[in-house]
């Protein structure tokens, strides 16, 4: 008798990405605007929400986010407001207002972003984070 034959289905994990925490009294769409003067993006906001169970309720709640792709470094950035329909995407950090992640990023020396945005005045703070400490990460891939 032949011995069955057994498939291991493995997931595969999603790459780190860069996420930059900032503190500012500016609305989502300002801030768009803001980073696309200061930086020379383009971000749009998205058509799609993002879907990001809370971490009490467990419930699905929409987040909507701004994005931009560099066309030649092809690095990802989007722009996310923390504090959405009365609810947190970084409930660990609520003292953030927005996440900006960062997605294949090769080209930008994050250190030297986080000083660019800390001097507008704007901008209360901006911290570094990486993708394992904050809770909704896996969430947060926008494919």
């Amino acid at each position: 008798m032949k011995k069955p034959f057994k498939f291991v289905l493995h997931e595969e994990e999603a790459p780190p990405f860069d996420i930059i925490g900032i503190s500012s009294s500016f609305n989502d769409y300002r801030m768009g605007w803001f980073l696309n003067n200061v930086l020379g993006w383009k971000l749009v906001q998205a058509k799609d929400e993002l879907e990001i169970p809370l971490k009490k309720t467990k419930q699905w709640t929409p987040f909507s986010y701004y994005t931009f792709e560099h066309e030649t470094y092809h690095y990802q950035v989007f722009l996310l407001k923390n504090k959405q329909n009365g609810a947190l995407v970084a409930s660990e950090f609520p003292e953030l207002d927005f996440l900006l992640i960062l997605h294949n990023n090769h080209e930008i020396q994050l250190d030297s972003l986080i000083n660019d945005l800390r001097a507008q005045s704007g901008i209360i703070a901006a911290y570094r984070y990486s993708s394992e400490t904050i809770s909704a990460s896996e969430y947060l891939q926008f494919n």
